[in-house]
């Protein structure tokens, strides 16, 4: 059963905390948000039919160094990451080659 509000998805339950302290780790305070009001107002889809999730976190990468950063602490923590032309946007580091290894 899908406890989610009508047009959400629920997510895997994971460790928000953790994810949020491992993206910090690697971006500038400006490029990790985590305010629930601008969350809620970047959590949607331009298409209207298509189910959104509630994020717990997003980003401003500026760097390439910064996105193979959110896409490694995404695969550690099994959290959706961006996507990726490499495979689904559930990333493990080994299917994307921008995270060698």
């Amino acid at each position: 059963m899908n406890s989610a509000p009508p047009g959400t998805i629920a997510a895997p339950s994971l460790d928000a905390v953790g994810l949020i302290r491992a993206l910090g780790r690697g971006l500038p305070e400006s490029g990790l948000v985590v305010d629930p009001d601008v969350l809620a107002a970047i959590s949607h889809d331009e298409a209207e039919w298509a189910p959104v999730g509630r994020a717990v976190a997003g980003v401003r990468a500026r760097t390439e160094a910064e996105v193979r950063h959110v896409v490694r602490a995404c695969a550690e923590f099994g959290a959706p990451g961006p996507a990726c032309p490499a495979g689904p946007t559930r990333l493990t580091a080994a299917s994307c080659s921008t995270c060698p290894g």
